[in-house]
């Protein structure tokens, strides 16, 4: 039988999906968590009226991060392409079904992006996308980076992490030797395949029991889109990277690691041993640090963050800028817990962050500064509460003020137009785009938090 290959799986459908990480909002403040070294001044382009903002996925399937990316400000220049002219058919006639004129989207390929008349990006973000191509293909996109990205510009890469697919390797080449073989499809092949490895799971294989890591993935496999199985597992590229790896490829472009858009990464103290953490402040090489670290946290995906020529800030700088950054709830803010648990124990934010905070985001959103001003909480309490709650979900950074304004008509008509989209044909849209998180919301959620997200529906 035929061994699946890159182009019969980047001419499959992809599942419709949004990302948060790649979004400017996100990455920006990421950055000014120093996470991983030096704090990084983020995207500035991004959320000033006075300069002009590019960015572009590579890889952007649907298009829908794009999409709500370009929404969510008007002025912006964002681009997309994508292998598979399906995925942007569907994205250029969404765009212009809901009036979205900054936003392009072409149909090409690694070498053949390279030299379309675009601008020079201030943002270059993949999804995955590096897991899944040739070597020969990760040259070209190296080649796209090195030639498109300004400098201080950022690249935004997540990719599947050598330690935390380590045990479930084996299941993924079983994947791809059950399609090859059994000639059934690449979509029904995938999800046969899965349910097979369930199969094998309740019948007591013991490869479960001595890589537990492998049934976790393995419960999410039975959740996921089949054309999300299709392309996660079936390539016939499929690679799994260190981030000294990444980084040595990415070097070539004249990139440097950066730190991470995983804002857990902030708070290793709840997740790691004394002993670990320890280990880690040893070691200088910040990819060797990154590399340990991954031993003891197995992720599945790495979501890092490169920069062209990076400019650190001093930590008065980052402060400053801490303390100008908006947040949003994501959940009902009168809900707003204070305890959390986490694998080295409970945490809890100081009675007095956890009444400022709240009280704050009960009323909408607000920056650091506005909730120390109007409560007299400590600045440190505040700003690592904030932190904390955006890296378990709670709050989400808010683009400034102005940029919501701005953006509110477009948001709407976006978010107005999905329903007539999908009456038309068009392919199921799951998130609304908020004017005020710079992102997506998904369309289960309830009413009242749409409403507080500057979601009208």
């Amino acid at each position: 039988m035929p061994k699946s290959n890159d182009s019969q799986v980047a001419s499959h459908p992809y599942a419709q999906s949004f990302n948060k990480e790649q979004t400017p909002g996100h990455l920006h403040y990421a950055q000014l968590c120093g996470i991983g070294g030096q704090a990084g001044v983020g995207l500035p382009a991004a959320f000033s009226p006075n300069d002009t903002f590019a960015s572009c996925d590579i890889g952007c399937g649907y298009g829908l991060t794009p999409l709500i990316t370009a929404v969510a400000d008007p002025t912006a220049d964002v681009w997309g392409f994508d292998f598979n002219p399906e995925h942007i058919a569907s994205a250029t006639a969404l765009a212009e079904a809901a009036g979205v004129s900054n936003a392009t989207f072409l149909t090409a390929s690694f070498d053949t992006f390279v030299d379309h008349d675009t601008p020079d990006f201030d943002l270059i973000t993949l999804h995955g996308t590096f897991s899944w191509v040739s070597q020969e293909n990760r040259q070209q996109i190296t080649d796209i980076l090195a030639k498109k990205l300004k400098p201080g510009g950022l690249v935004y890469i997540s990719y599947n992490c050598s330690t935390g697919w380590a045990s479930a390797a084996p299941m993924q080449q079983f994947l791809s030797d059950y399609v090859d073989r059994s000639g059934s499809g690449l979509q029904n092949g995938a999800t046969d395949a899965v349910a097979l490895v369930n199969q094998m799971r309740t019948a007591g294989a013991s490869f479960f029991g001595v890589n537990p890591q492998a049934g976790k993935i393995l419960d999410k496999a039975l959740q996921s889109d089949p054309r999300y199985l299709v392309h996660e597992y079936l390539t016939g590229h499929w690679t799994v990277f260190s981030p000294a790896q990444v980084a040595d490829d990415l070097f070539v472009a004249g990139l440097e690691y950066a730190g991470s858009a995983d804002v857990t990464h902030a708070f290793d103290v709840f997740h790691m041993t004394p002993e670990a953490q320890a280990m880690l402040s040893s070691i200088e090489d910040p990819l060797l640090r990154q590399g340990v670290r991954d031993f003891f946290m197995t992720p599945l995906l790495r979501k890092d963050i490169f920069v062209k020529d990076p400019q650190p800030i001093s930590l008065d700088q980052q402060t400053e800028y801490l303390l100008n950054q908006r947040f949003c709830a994501t959940k009902e803010a009168d809900q707003l817990p204070q305890h959390f648990n986490f694998p080295r124990g409970g945490v809890s934010l100081t009675a007095e962050a956890h009444a400022a905070i709240k009280a704050a985001m009960i009323r909408g959103p607000a920056s650091a500064r506005m909730i120390i001003d109007a409560s007299g909480t400590e600045t440190k309490s505040v700003l690592n509460g904030l932190k904390l709650l955006t890296d378990i979900g709670f709050l989400a950074p808010a683009l400034p003020e102005a940029m919501t304004i701005a953006a509110q008509e477009q948001t709407d008509r976006f978010n107005e137009t999905i329903a007539a989209f999908e009456e038309k044909g068009g392919e199921p849209v799951p998130f609304y785009a908020s004017s005020i998180s710079g992102g997506g919301v998904s369309r289960d959620t309830e009413p009242a938090l749409l409403k507080a997200l500057g979601v009208k529906v």
